[in-house]
């Protein structure tokens, strides 16, 4: 990336232990919080019968796991922001811009469905 302090496989900058532990940190914590995104909304459409409703509830399921998406991703564009990875940090706040835009997308559907 430009402008980043990492060059190649190594680190520059004397900050870059911390930013390895926080980063190693940050995985763990999210192998710890992961949520079975699929299994879920299996889950939640097997809890009701097929019926009219059916196609609203399917959106329902991917808009709830859609909002993980939203989360992890804002959280991860204030963390870019934190170690100053502007680049990434631009790249992960178009994707929650497009995540935002989906979830829209899916309202508007399910108003239409209902």
């Amino acid at each position: 990336m430009a402008g980043s302090r990492w060059t190649g496989a190594r680190c520059a900058s004397p900050g870059c232990n911390r930013e390895r532990a926080f980063f190693r940190r940050l995985r763990h914590r999210v192998a710890i919080h992961h949520v079975p995104r699929r299994e879920e909304a299996q889950g939640k459409l097997e809890e009701h019968d097929k019926g009219p409703l059916m196609g609203a509830r399917i959106i329902a399921a991917q808009q709830r796991v859609g909002h993980y998406g939203i989360a992890s991703c804002g959280t991860m564009v204030a963390l870019a922001k934190a170690v100053r990875q502007k680049e990434l940090a631009s790249l992960l706040a178009e994707m929650l811009k497009d995540e935002n835009m989906h979830q829209q997308q899916w309202l508007a559907v399910i108003e239409e469905l209902v």
